[in-house]
């Protein structure tokens, strides 16, 4: 649809005519320019936005978002936004920014879902050269993402505008991300999304209209609010009843810390309470069962109680045929993967949780650990099945007997690239870490550990021996008294592992003397925050592990939104029963039901197809009839996606099928040479 300037809005489409009244809900999302950066006074486009919206007869309007600063003179209630300066469209190692890739699950579960996105989003990609040109994917794999969340919501999508303030991220601009964008939505319209494009970079004049060479003045910004405008107006009209919204899951989390378990579910819009709290809409796999659903009193959180779950299984609950408050939409069968913890843990403490993957997880014994020249006695190790990361997390529960659990869990960026170098620090691991690490998030319920985005973290990782003499030389620290800056010396087996808060000067958790200096019946130190004792900042000397009755400890790691790379297909063996396929991948698979990826040369007919629980690498694929004798068949996988948040899809590769993968215990004694 063209209108009188030639700008094009794709795949148009009205609103008006719904059966209940209600809100407009707009959602403007992106980065410092949604947010009004040189323009508080108007708040950006939003403010004159606002006014010719109300002019021009939309009634009940609602801006929506997490974010309410630069408010400018929006009226009360008006004022909420989801702009925030500096992010870019998906977090990568090359930008360490934030990402509105990453941030949807979190506001969407804060919100009502919006009839109308306004995403101008990109601006801060341009800023990094060597990363820019991949942009136009992540924004692909963005408007997914939003059109999976908020089925529901008209989004428009900008071009970005003319940058003065440096050629060589304007030329990217122009070159790499611009050209892309109407036949990016037009393959969105396509797929049936509501999506549309709307070419904004003509209406701010670069040499006249940029306050700073980047951002707009009050002019540029009245100009883009006009724009907005024309793309709204045809594709919602003005009307006194906007519908609600179509469900859609915006999160999920499972809390199950034993066989049954407790999942959480948070919609995008209010559920009629009969749909939502009938458990037949609800459904596991590979088992287990929903006994009971209940529904919030806002009407958008669902608890379910879910039974027979065992721990360390991946599985998918399909939600399906739950109606909105008006009943004029439902829930079209959708599917959330997930996985029962592991005793204790973070989930529900912890809200990036979700976007990390488990490495490491330690049962610290009370006394007599000697990890100084015998291997950790980790309960799980991951460390060679996880791909390329980009964050580390540490997560420490301690609880004393008759006390109530204490926990904390601190991520950071990446320090190294191998993964098994993030655990304890022992000789054999050759890990040895005194630095400072960057953009350090602390969740915690200890009483005084500082929690949120601490910035500056430094972390003292070694098998040896220390001193309290300074190492880095922090503002702060003391060279007398163990603290958060100690020097490592190089030799002995007392250990050191400790994250501490910069900022705050601060020990965020330490586990040290494991090494094995004290023997087989003496004590650890362990604890969260700073100790309490005088002289004992990091916890050094204290001796404490024993008087815990529970010490859990996990490392995980945030898989690398930035690797493109898609699995391979490694291998493929029959099962010793004939009834089995076992294919091996270059690296970690989505889990879920994958048996539409699969198939076998000469009609063999695959059942299921299910990641193995203890290598995200192996698919174990169950067959309809066993192999015929004599058979010579071939395996074909197609479009299995790899585990990263890029969700990398394979080409078709096929390998032949072994003649038999033998069970782990009756492979040890097999001599080869009578094979």
């Amino acid at each position: 649809m063209l209108n009188a300037k030639g700008l094009t809005v794709v795949f148009a489409l009205c609103l008006a005519g719904a059966a209940q009244a209600g809100e407009l809900r707009i959602m403007p999302l992106g980065d410092s320019i949604t947010y009004g950066s040189h323009s508080a006074a108007t708040a950006g486009y939003r403010g004159p936005l606002y006014t010719l919206l109300t002019e021009a007869g939309y009634e009940n309007i609602l801006f929506v978002g997490t974010a309410t600063d630069t408010p400018g003179t929006l009226p009360a209630g008006q004022q909420h936004h989801e702009g925030h300066s500096g992010w870019v469209i998906m977090d990568t190692s090359a930008s360490s920014r934030k990402g509105v890739y990453e941030y949807l699950p979190t506001s969407f579960g804060q919100i009502l879902g919006p009839h109308v996105i306004l995403l101008h989003i990109g601006t801060n990609d341009a800023s990094v050269p060597s990363n820019f040109p991949d942009a136009i994917n992540r924004l692909d794999a963005l408007l997914d993402r939003l059109s999976a969340m908020q089925p529901s919501a008209e989004i428009i999508v900008t071009s970005l505008l003319e940058r003065t303030d440096n050629a060589t991220y304007e030329n990217g601009i122009v070159t790499y991300f611009n050209p892309y964008l109407p036949g990016l939505v037009a393959q969105h319209a396509a797929k049936g999304q509501k999506v549309h494009f709307y070419d904004m970079r003509p209406k701010v004049d670069a040499a006249t209209e940029l306050d700073d060479k980047l951002h707009p003045n009050a002019v540029g910004y009245a100009h883009m609010a006009e724009g907005w405008f024309e793309a709204i107006s045809q594709i919602v009209q003005p009307a006194a009843d906007y519908p609600d919204v179509q469900p859609a899951l915006a999160l999920a989390t499972v809390d199950a810390p034993d066989t049954r378990a407790t999942a959480s579910l948070r919609f995008n819009t209010p559920l009629a309470a009969a749909s939502a709290e009938n458990p037949a809409n609800y459904a596991l796999a590979p088992a287990g069962r929903v006994a009971a659903a209940s529904l919030s009193q806002d009407a958008r959180t669902v608890t379910l109680e879910l039974a027979d779950l065992a721990e360390g299984v991946d599985y998918t609950l399909t939600a399906s045929g739950l109606a909105n408050a008006s009943a004029s939409a439902t829930l079209a069968a959708t599917k959330v993967p997930f996985r029962v913890s592991l005793p204790g843990g973070p989930a529900g403490k912890v809200d990036e949780f979700r976007l990390y993957e488990l490495v490491y997880d330690l049962d610290i014994p009370a006394k007599g650990a000697i990890y100084d020249q015998e291997c950790v006695a980790y309960r799980v190790d991951n460390h060679e099945k996880v791909g390329a990361f980009s964050r580390v997390a540490y997560y420490l529960e301690l609880q004393k007997s008759g006390g109530g659990l204490e926990y904390v869990w601190a991520s950071m960026d990446a320090f190294t690239d191998d993964a098994g170098k993030i655990g304890l620090p022992t000789r054999a691991s050759g890990a040895q870490f005194q630095q400072t690490v960057s953009n350090l998030k602390v969740y915690s319920n200890v009483a005084g550990v500082a929690t949120g985005e601490r910035g500056q973290g430094n972390i003292e990782f070694w098998p040896f021996n220390y001193t309290a003499a300074l190492k880095l030389g922090l503002e702060g620290a003391s060279g007398s008294a163990f603290d958060f800056d100690d020097t490592m010396s190089g030799d002995g087996n007392f250990g050191s592992f400790q994250v501490h808060d910069t900022a705050a000067r601060a020990t965020v958790f330490a586990y040290n003397l494991w090494g094995g200096r004290n023997g087989a019946d003496g004590a650890q130190d362990l604890g969260i925050g700073t100790c309490p004792t005088s002289g004992k900042g990091d916890w050094t000397r204290a001796e404490n592990s024993d008087t815990y009755s529970l010490r859990h400890f996990q490392v995980y790691v945030m898989p690398d939104v930035s690797d493109a790379t898609p699995p391979s297909l490694v291998s493929a063996a029959r099962t010793a029963n004939g009834q089995g396929v076992v294919a091996t991948f270059s690296k970690p698979v989505a889990a879920g039901d994958l048996t539409a990826h699969f198939s076998i040369s000469g009609g063999a007919a695959v059942e299921q197809a299910r990641r193995r629980a203890d290598d995200p690498r192996v698919v174990e694929l169950t067959l309809a009839d066993p192999f015929a004798l004599g058979a010579s068949p071939v395996l074909s996988v197609s479009g299995l996606r790899d585990a990263s948040p890029q969700a990398n899809a394979m080409p078709l590769e096929s390998v032949p099928i072994a003649a038999c993968e033998l069970p782990s215990g009756i492979a040890a004694d097999v001599d080869e040479s009578l094979t």
